[in-house]
């Protein structure tokens, strides 16, 4: 963000004029990472409507999916090991990603897409003191209990 025309401020104003056009209704960004401020908010719903817009995106599709990988920097001299922090990746079958967040404020949040046999589900779990275990439970309920209509 230090790089965009107008540097962090303009970022983030871009990025309430995207939930503008999105028609988020409990949505505000006061900065571009989502830590603690209490004009920064939004709803399981409206990061449900961001989190599907992400997802038209093939590229960032699949980084969110991306459990490990390797980058190097420009001149080849150092290389970092980078790790998905989102543990149902390698646990629960189907999951697709997608984000993970933790704040003092905010508790343990993730948004995770999974996808069984073609039935895609999207859960939004906020303010939680479990988010892997409580996602889990959720993903198990709604595949067990849902009759999907082909």
């Amino acid at each position: 963000a230090e790089n965009y025309p107008g540097g962090v401020f303009g970022f983030v104003a871009e990025m309430n004029k995207k939930a503008t056009l999105l028609k988020l209704k409990n949505t505000r960004f006061q900065n571009p990472a989502g830590w603690d401020d209490p004009n920064h908010y939004s709803s399981a719903r409206d990061l449900a409507v961001i989190t599907k817009e992400a997802l038209k995106n093939i590229e960032l599709s699949r980084i969110f999916a991306t459990r490990e990988t390797s980058i190097s920097s420009v001149d080849k001299k150092y290389t970092y090991n980078l790790h998905n922090l989102n543990k149902l990746l390698t646990s629960v079958a189907g999951v697709l990603g997608v984000k993970t967040g933790t704040t003092s404020l905010a508790k343990e949040n993730l948004v995770t897409l999974v996808d069984r046999g073609g039935h895609r589900v999207l859960l939004v779990v906020l303010g939680s003191d479990d988010r892997f275990g409580e996602s889990t439970s959720l993903i198990d309920w709604t595949y067990n209990n849902f009759i999907w209509q082909d």
